[in-house]
């Protein structure tokens, strides 16, 4: 209980959620849990809860290597069901949707609901650090962004689709994994049809109203060019927060950064007996690159492909001119009338990560939004919520009903 007075201490005095302070209270409680999830992998964990678990190895276009986990409750249907892929929010992994009890985790749930249930991972990831050329050690190897995510997300969607043998699949995105599938159907257009519903928790695709966030991150990384507001193109790339270790450190050198963290890890949703578990698969690691590129996204005219400056944008892209000020060399837009596959949002009002301005701008940008589904009584509902807190059967029985509404038949 110490630490847990503590804890609240410092969130109600100094309005920052220090992330250390929570694995510190994790630590304590965790002697009297007794969580038969400790040190358990995503597949040992609901093969435990007797689910019908796979893993499947896919190799992207580009040479990463990523592992997926298929997740499918036998005794709810004999025969397999239309699949569900889900995309993983920043810093997260696979572990992420079935983290919960069997009653409160997501992924649980939609395999509960006879769907087949394909939990995706990243490249950077702990399942997503291989690669037919270089090595995690080298710094080539975490040449990413969420650009490159699209691309994991491309090969998974082909895989599943033939695997399966479905000619549609449903989405679940959370955070990050919003933005990667926006990202993808705006890069890729005939991917609209490869997704029947995309269900969005906590979405974004630009980060305009966090910008004090952003900003800090840029600093920390070194990426402005002197004293200027413009983006070097030679920073340092690198891995960035592949394992807890690296927490400490991390939020002892930019506290600031680790409240934004923290804040996602709002402990006001977290069952206390689990989030030694949590910490288990968080922070799972990714690349100084897309920090950047979450920078990048914060500028008026996001979103946009990588800016690597006029010079290599011209190499890469050609010799782009901006639509609005007529600057030559700027990266092709992501633009959103491209996006038209039906898409339901769900956010809560007491979420900061991905403040209401940002869901505004989102229902405001997107063409096809099918509905949404809001949160507005409970202010401390927070980012991580959509996935830890132990009270939502009514916006999963939501998202999965509209699934239903728009049934997917398999191909003979």
């Amino acid at each position: 209980m110490a630490a847990e007075l503590m804890m609240r201490y410092m969130l109600q005095k100094n309005h920052i959620y220090n992330v250390a302070a929570i694995a510190y209270w994790s630590l304590e409680i965790a002697v009297a849990s007794h969580e038969d999830d400790l040190g358990k992998t995503t597949v040992e964990m609901a093969r435990d809860k007797g689910y019908k678990v796979e893993e499947h190895q896919i190799w992207t276009k580009d040479g990463y290597g990523i592992t997926i986990h298929r997740i499918i409750n036998e005794s709810v249907s004999s025969s397999e069901g239309p699949p569900v892929i889900f995309g993983v929010p920043l810093f997260s992994e696979s572990a992420g949707f079935v983290l919960q009890d069997k009653h409160n985790s997501m992924g649980y749930y939609c395999a509960d609901q006879g769907l087949d249930v394909w939990l995706g991972n990243n490249r950077g990831s702990p399942f997503g650090r291989r690669h037919r050329t270089l090595r995690p050690q080298e710094d080539a190897f975490w040449d990413f962004s969420i650009i490159e995510h699209a691309i994991d997300l491309r090969a998974i969607v082909d895989y599943t689709l033939n695997f399966t043998g479905f000619p549609q699949t449903y989405y679940v995105g959370v955070s990050q994994g919003s933005v990667i599938a926006t990202t993808l159907l705006s890069m890729v257009p005939s991917y609209n049809s490869r997704f029947a519903l995309l269900a969005f928790f906590g979405a974004f695709r630009t980060t305009k109203h966090i910008a004090e966030y952003t900003q800090q991150i840029a600093l920390y990384f070194k990426l402005f060019t002197g004293g200027s507001q413009k983006i070097q193109s030679g920073f340092k790339n690198g891995p960035v927060l592949t394992n807890s270790g690296g927490l400490s450190r991390f939020c002892h050198l930019a506290p600031r950064i680790c409240g934004f963290l923290a804040e996602s890890l709002n402990y006001r949703c977290v069952d206390k007996f689990r989030i030694d578990v949590m910490l288990e698969h968080f922070p799972t690691g990714t690349s100084v690159k897309n920090m950047a590129y979450y920078l990048q996204l914060s500028k008026p005219d996001a979103p946009r492909l990588f800016d690597y400056g006029s010079v290599e944008n011209r190499r890469r892209y050609g010799n782009i001119t901006h639509e609005v000020t007529g600057e030559s060399g700027v990266p092709p837009p992501l633009k959103a009338e491209l996006i038209t596959a039906p898409i339901g949002l769900y956010f809560s009002h007491g979420d900061t990560v991905t403040p209401l301005k940002e869901f505004q701008d989102l229902r405001k940008g997107l063409p096809n939004i099918r509905y949404t589904y809001e949160i507005t009584d409970q202010p401390t509902y927070g980012h991580v919520c959509y996935v830890t807190n132990r009270t939502n059967d009514a916006m999963y029985r939501n998202f999965t009903e509209e699934f239903k509404k728009i049934p997917i038949k398999k191909v003979n």
